[in-house]
């Protein structure tokens, strides 16, 4: 990767978010031709955060089903406000170690793309998210700060309070999916995933303080407290 040869950050960090804004501008939701993608919608967006309670690190001791129940429930309200922002392609990977930086090729075209297999229709700051909160690298702030400002930039038109809650929620969502399935994978024999979860838990940490999610934050410091 460029970024471990020591590339300047922001330019790769805004041309993946440029590629963002092209898709999520040209991408048409209602096209009957997109109807067999999957809507990352409510349900799944929690169905896939409830992984935490069925794989998570040790020494989280066993969730039981009153307490995912409890789980569940504190997602539904946040959950709904990320789902204020507009909604278009998601790739649901994307992140530096899924794009590569093609220069013989014009604007745009110069990030290409791989992993999309899981792609679907989802709100627009996930896959924003995925990139600047990336699971296996550190994002420098400075970089991560600009490129988040240059996607606020290219639509003026989200109101600054639902995208900043969008952001938090899915960041938050992510993570914890994220935890549960690293967590699962070092427990099968491949330790090299536990590496990232001490900085998936800061991640977390840092999302859960938005007021949005006072009743997950909540709730992970009643059952799984943050390390």
């Amino acid at each position: 990767l460029l970024l471990d040869q020591g590339a300047a950050p922001a330019p790769l960090y805004h041309l993946a978010v440029d590629t963002l804004v092209h898709l999520h501008r040209h991408f048409d939701a209602g096209d009957p031709t997109t109807a067999a993608l999957p809507r990352y919608d409510g349900a799944l967006l929690i169905e896939q955060a409830a992984l935490f309670c069925d794989s998570h690190p040790a020494p989280i001791g066993k969730i039981g089903a009153d307490a995912k129940a409890a789980f569940v429930a504190a997602w539904r309200t946040p959950v709904d406000r990320a789902l204020a922002v507009p909604r278009s392609l998601l790739l649901r990977d994307f992140h530096a170690g899924n794009l590569f930086h093609l220069p013989e090729r014009p604007g745009i075209a110069a990030c290409g793309l791989i992993d999309f297999q899981d792609a679907g229709i989802g709100p627009v700051t996930y896959d924003l998210i995925s990139l600047l909160q990336d699971a296996r690298r550190e994002v420098p702030a400075e970089a991560a700060a600009s490129a988040m400002a240059r996607y606020q930039a290219a639509h003026p038109e989200l109101p600054p309070d639902d995208f900043e809650a969008s952001c938090a929620v899915l960041a938050a969502q992510r993570h914890v999916r994220v935890i549960a399935v690293f967590a699962r994978l070092a427990a099968a024999g491949k330790p090299g995933y536990s590496v990232h979860l001490p900085r998936l838990w800061r991640l977390l940490a840092r999302a859960l303080e938005h007021p949005a999610l006072a009743d997950v934050r909540a709730w992970f410091a009643r059952h799984a407290p943050i390390p």
